[in-house]
């Protein structure tokens, strides 16, 4: 069973060619800021972190978190690894 609001986050430790990444999966129609995510961005020093949620619009919660749809993750994929 998936519960609206659930999420599960991803990791990516940079590499040859990637880039140090993390990905905020949400199934919820309208994700926003929470003080987990402010607290992810802080203690993992993260330059910018991306919301993944079944929507179609992305959008900017702030300068450095951006919410897209999950069928835009290919394309942020292939601009992380570069």
């Amino acid at each position: 069973m998936i519960l609206e609001g659930s999420s599960v986050s991803v990791h990516v430790v940079p590499g040859i060619n990637v880039q140090a990444s993390t990905l905020e999966c949400k199934y919820s129609d309208a994700p926003g800021t929470t003080r987990a995510i402010r607290v992810a961005i802080n203690d993992l020093q993260l330059s910018h972190l991306w919301i993944v949620y079944p929507g179609s619009e992305s959008y900017a919660l702030a300068d450095n978190i951006s919410v897209l749809p999950v069928s835009d993750t290919p394309k942020l994929i292939n601009q992380l690894v570069r």
